[in-house]
């Protein structure tokens, strides 16, 4: 077959509707680099739209794209597909799940211009879809045009993987490289066989490829390697076999090279089956394994005791020789987990099982949830998956419940989560609520305030994340305190990286209008619901709910602050807000506004004020809080695009709002004193309220705000 492209792309694909749009649209780059790029979207039968999105890329696209539907045959069949029908003078792998890194693609093809290797190794990141977390992994490798074997870095540190290299084409054709078919775990055989064909070696120093890791269903979870290890050892084999026959005929180096590797995978397989798996795989698979190892591999086997000593313990040796006492050994181990999973350390979060990855706990739908986690849901298909992923794979090994409030939306949002609740194992815990018609996000969390069942409920909005700890962590800081509620520190994601967002103190306070004594005190706590575990009881008997169908997290925390008597805060990150284009906090500020939205601002206003005179008026600093809320609104007024009409309703509805707090005096906040006096003195103008509020951080701000506290 005529090569006529530079570079094609295999992309094995079942199943992957939720994913693949999103990975090929990372492919699409100027024409001139299109023309040069062949993707083979391979089809491993399925059930699901794959093949209908690839097809829509190959038609937008049509002399880059193309879609191969085939019977199923696992990830090597179509690894072996995509060599056969490539074009292109490189081939390179990328799972319909993972993504490239669009600006690196064109330099990738520039590099594979301008170098001539046999293979070419570029970095890569990790992508931790659920805590939202990026760990780059970049090589230690010559930075001349090109190498040799012998000088290829076999250093762990950084470990060679699939995702990190790509072969000339030729490479694979002459020695008729063909991957496992009908097994998974096959991964390693790509950067091992073709090893004796490769002359040259470049390195492209730039990350490529993003590898997503915290999906459900992935192979490399533990659970689910447990069910497929004797694949893992199929892949072995063939490589053992492959090194036995190849040995003597290449070079030293390529040979050194071929055993290292070697090694590596039999110390991981060895690693999944006596540390992380807890002596789930069946033992005879596990003897055959090491006789096998022992006969054909002699050279690793003797050091694989030494690689195996954890915790002071050696795994292998103690297997081998004593196995009773290795029975005894596991018979600890799990004992040890369970005991890690049901009681907290001292300061409040479990930490990981001593023997391996935390194991999921299935609740049985019969039993209370002790945590209702509220999720609603509006048009947000790229991002609810992983949102609900982030709740489902919680290290929690209570019962908990997650109800996903159908606002009614017209994407596939609902339909990705119908698929979660008959795929995930913990599918079953999932419940959807369906609004009557759109409502806003304050409707349906008043519907899930309803309808929870748990004795602690929290917020999760349907396009942030929860760190795996969150509910274990907030869960037992509430328990140990008895709180009313526990706030957790957050980061937020932009262009899926973290930030710090709100950094809390470790903190509780035991008062009366605990939230106001915090506000009054200065110790920072965030307004948003989210992110907050709540009592159910708590809420209820105050009858806490939100009020407004936007901006519903104002009225909420009002009433959190004045009522609750323990409030803890925590340092511990416990959340990911995701900051994206189009939500309702992004589009809100520099945008044109609509009149419902500007009624809410001064309805909340208003709302303050009622709450004020019938309920909360006898509460220290309350006043300072309502000076927060028309500071905070006014300022928005002036971020906000507003029309003449709407400015001229501002100013109706906010008349006198200075003149309900009573005197200078009974504000606590000199910022607030002098936003007050200020106003005094020039006509009662919200916008010089707005105002202050905006300088409040400035050094001359601060100086004014002293001495007006010491009115």
């Amino acid at each position: 077959m005529p090569t006529c492209k530079l570079l094609t792309l295999v992309i094995p694909t079942y199943n992957m509707e939720a994913f693949l749009s999103e990975c090929l649209s990372t492919l699409i780059v100027g024409k001139e680099y299109m023309d040069l790029l062949e993707v083979l979207i391979v089809i491993d039968g399925g059930s699901d739209r794959s093949a209908q999105i690839g097809q829509e890329f190959a038609n937008l696209y049509p002399d880059t794209f193309r879609v191969i539907v085939k019977t199923n045959g696992n990830y090597g069949s179509c690894v072996n597909r995509g060599i056969d029908e490539a074009r292109g003078k490189y081939i390179k792998t990328l799972d319909a799940d993972d993504k490239f890194k669009t600006a690196h693609l064109c330099l990738f093809l520039d590099h594979l211009l301008k170098h001539d290797a046999d293979m070419v190794i570029s970095d890569y990141a990790g992508w931790n879809m659920v805590t939202g977390q990026v760990e780059d992994f970049e090589y230690k490798l010559p930075a001349s045009d090109t190498f040799g074997i012998d000088q290829l870095n076999f250093s762990v540190d950084v470990p060679l993987t699939m995702h990190a290299v790509a072969y000339r084409t030729s490479v694979l054709r002459d020695i008729s490289y063909r991957q496992s078919e009908g097994i998974s775990y096959t991964d390693q055989e790509w950067i091992f066989m073709p090893i004796v064909g490769v002359k040259t070696i470049t390195h492209f120093p730039h990350i490529l490829y993003i590898y997503r890791l915290g999906r459900a269903g992935q192979t490399v979870d533990i659970n689910v390697w447990v069910c497929h290890a004797n694949e893992e050892i199929i892949g072995l084999k063939r490589m053992a076999e492959f090194y036995k026959n190849e040995k003597d005929k290449v070079s030293p180096e390529a040979s050194a090279f071929l055993l290292y590797r070697l090694k590596c995978r039999t110390e991981a397989t060895y690693r999944h089956i006596f540390i992380r798996s807890i002596g789930s795989v069946d033992e005879s698979i596990v003897q055959d394994l090491d006789t096998y190892v022992a006969e054909n591999i002699p050279e690793i086997y003797p050091s694989l005791e030494k690689a195996m000593t954890y915790h002071g313990i050696n795994i292998i040796g103690m297997w081998r020789r004593h196995p009773s006492l290795y029975k005894a050994y596991l018979s600890i181990r799990s004992f040890a987990n369970k005991a890690f999973k049901s009681h907290s350390s001292a300061i409040g979060a479990t930490p990981a099982p001593l023997f391996s990855p935390p194991t999921t706990t299935d609740p049985n739908d019969n039993e209370t949830p002790e945590v209702s986690i509220a999720i609603p849901v509006y048009n947000v298909e790229n991002y609810i998956e992983r949102s609900m992923l982030s709740a489902l794979n919680q290290n929690f090994a209570l019962p908990f419940e997650i109800l996903v409030l159908d606002d009614c939306g017209t994407d596939r949002s609902i339909d990705i989560v119908k698929h979660l609740m008959a795929s995930h194992s913990r599918g079953h815990c999932i419940r959807i609520l369906r609004m009557e018609r759109n409502m806003g996000p304050g409707a349906a969390r008043n519907v899930a305030l309803a309808e929870a069942r748990g004795k602690y409920f929290f917020f999760l909005d349907s396009d942030d994340l929860m760190a795996p700890n969150c509910l274990n962590h907030l869960h037992t800081l509430a328990e140990k305190n008895q709180a009313d509620f526990v706030v957790g520190s957050s980061d937020q994601i932009e262009n899926e990286f973290p930030s710090p967002r709100y950094n809390l103190i470790d903190h509780v306070i035991r008062k009366d209008a605990a939230g106001v004594h915090l506000f009054i005190h200065d110790i920072f706590m965030n307004i948003e619901v989210w992110n907050k575990l709540y009592r159910m009881d708590f809420l209820r008997k105050n009858n806490i709910r939100t009020t407004h169908t936007i901006m519903e997290d104002s009225v909420f925390d009002f009433h959190l602050r004045a009522l609750a008597k323990v409030i803890v805060l925590s340092s511990e990150v416990t959340y990911f807000y995701n900051v994206r284009e189009g939500s309702i906090m992004t589009s809100r500020f520099g945008h044109e506004t609509s009149d419902e939205t500007i009624f809410v601002y001064c309805d909340i206003i208003h709302h303050v004020q009622k709450l004020i005179r019938e309920k909360y008026h006898d509460i220290e600093g309350i006043y300072d809080l309502y000076g927060l809320r028309l500071a905070y609104s006014f300022y928005s007024f002036n971020q906000i695009k507003i029309t003449p009409s709407q400015e001229k309703y501002i100013d109706e509805q906010t008349k006198g709002f200075n003149a309900f707090i009573p005197n200078a005096h009974i504000l606590k906040l000199g910022i607030l004193r002098y936003a007050y006096l200020k106003c005094k003195l020039t006509g009662e103008d919200w916008r010089t309220f707005g105002d202050v509020y905006a300088e409040r951080f400035t050094r001359k701000k601060r100086i004014i705000a002293r001495i007006f506290s010491w009115l």
